[in-house]
């Protein structure tokens, strides 16, 4: 495996983001209250200001698939940020997913360019797809059906996945986008993160071709996004939806 000399990220584009959410509320109008001293009850900590993983490129080699799959289990994490990038190919091949990237909390981040090593072996490693397929291994990731249904062109049964749009609707949230949750969650400290500057140019990345070490920390850094933001989800209350109003015949 390829890894950064020195890491991938530099300092300038390590992302620093302080959490300042706001706690939904149970009133039918799911607003959220700004009031500081909650925010500090169920937002305690800021999550960016761990540092985040350093990033291996994975040699397109299924010995090196094999050896970083080895690598993120030996860390036993109780979960896993993944992330997927697809470029829009031919029309018989439709959209196959170039790069698959997985992040280890306060560890690591490897992102494996999937389409180079199916393209040369027409398979991919098994390690990979046992590990994609565990239901024992928690996967948190954003709209994981369609890429799920994209997994389905490599044979990989994608299995153990948390959602964090999902996690975001039943706290009351009602745009669930990455950008919009990181930005409501985390406020201008995300905003002024070289993250949010460079994430549309990264959109029309040719991501089934060389793969960039900029590329690849804009990967890294959605895989993080999906663990950070669910872990400050998950410190806030979950919203109780209202009854329905009983009418009479």
């Amino acid at each position: 495996m390829s890894r950064s000399r020195p890491q991938l990220r530099t300092k300038s584009e390590k992302i620093d983001i302080t959490s300042s959410s706001k706690r939904p509320t149970s009133e039918s109008t799911h607003k959220r209250s700004s009031d500081k001293s909650i925010l500090e009850t169920y937002i305690p900590y800021n999550p960016y200001k761990q540092n985040m993983s350093a990033v291996t490129k994975v040699d397109v080699l299924p010995e090196a698939f094999e050896e970083a799959v080895t690598e993120i289990k030996s860390y036993k994490p109780l979960m896993l940020g993944l992330d997927t990038k697809t470029q829009l190919n031919d029309s018989s091949q439709g959209e196959l997913i170039s790069v698959i990237t997985i992040y280890v909390p306060n560890t690591m981040t490897y992102v494996f360019e999937v389409n180079k090593i199916w393209t040369t072996y027409k398979v991919l490693p098994p390690g990979l797809i046992r590990l994609l397929q565990s239901p024992h291994i928690i996967k948190v990731m954003f709209d994981p059906t369609t890429r799920a249904n994209r997994l389905l062109r490599y044979d990989i049964r994608l299995d153990g996945v948390m959602d964090v749009r999902a996690a975001a609707k039943l706290r009351g949230f009602h745009k669930t986008g990455v950008d919009s949750l990181a930005r409501e969650l985390f406020k201008e400290s995300y905003t002024h993160s070289e993250h949010w500057r460079k994430r549309k140019f990264f959109m029309n990345s040719k991501w089934a071709e060389e793969l960039t070490d900029d590329m690849a920390n804009y990967t890294a850094s959605r895989a993080g996004l999906a663990v950070m933001i669910f872990g400050a989800l998950s410190q806030l209350p979950v919203i109780a939806f209202d009854r329905p109003v009983k009418t009479e015949d």
